[in-house]
């Protein structure tokens, strides 16, 4: 095989571990977002509940202190009914206690609904904790794994950018023009194989004499149609 050949081959070996490993950080990174991001959204959940409970806590404190209110001023109404002289006087004053009464109703049936409200928001509270905790437990072990493999990805393209910046010199200027360029094609390939006839790079089936003369391997060739550096692959 054309040595030039044989060095574009490893180069394109190298360029495409280097292409895998930068592909795959991006999947971990966009991996460690989506983690990154639950972690926040439980975070935003369980406090956004937390809050909850403290209004209704505070509803159901301010709520109890007003029946307090309302039922001493009862007492004292009854207090004075005693005293009273005059109908007018005891009329007043049982509408007032009416008043008082249906306001201490409402506040009551309130009550028992904001304390049905508290049991169920306690219960949630607690399953959210637990769900959170596991979620987050679960994250932590996933992006530690995903950072682990961010850096062994980082070694490997290291590695593979070293022998590609070392062997690439070894060919022809021309050579290494056109093939340098070719790597930077949408799919990163500048020396592709031919099954049969077909350039694997394209699909274009190419003229026998040329496929013939690219499986010699002896003579560096490019394809008609997409412009790529064809050979045959060595089984």
């Amino acid at each position: 095989m054309n040595d030039e050949i044989q060095i574009m081959v490893k180069l394109q070996d190298y360029w495409d571990k280097i292409q895998e490993g930068k592909d795959e950080i991006v999947r971990n990174e966009k991996s460690i977002m989506f983690w990154n991001k639950k972690i926040d959204d439980n975070r935003n959940e369980l406090s956004t509940l937390e809050k909850e409970l403290k209004n209704i806590k505070k509803t159901i404190n301010e709520q109890e202190i007003e029946l307090s209110q309302g039922e001493d001023k009862a007492v004292k109404l009854e207090q004075r009914r005693n005293i009273l002289k005059t109908e007018r006087e005891v009329k007043a004053l049982e509408m007032e206690l009416e008043k008082i009464n249906t306001k201490k109703n409402s506040l009551e049936e309130e009550l028992i609904s904001l304390f049905d409200l508290l049991d169920e928001k306690e219960v949630s509270l607690k399953r959210l904790r637990d769900e959170v905790e596991n979620n987050n437990e679960q994250a932590e072990h996933d992006i530690k794994k995903l950072n682990q493999e961010i850096e062994d990805h980082n070694h490997v393209i290291e590695e593979n950018e070293i022998k590609y910046e070392k062997l690439v010199e070894q060919l022809s200027p021309d050579t290494k023009s056109i093939f340098t360029k070719l790597l930077k094609s949408a799919d990163g390939k500048a020396i592709v194989s031919i099954i049969d006839e077909t350039c694997e790079g394209c699909n274009f089936t190419i003229p026998t004499h040329l496929a013939i003369e690219v499986a010699s391997n002896d003579k560096i060739v490019k394809c008609f149609n997409c412009g790529k550096f064809i050979y045959k692959r060595i089984k």
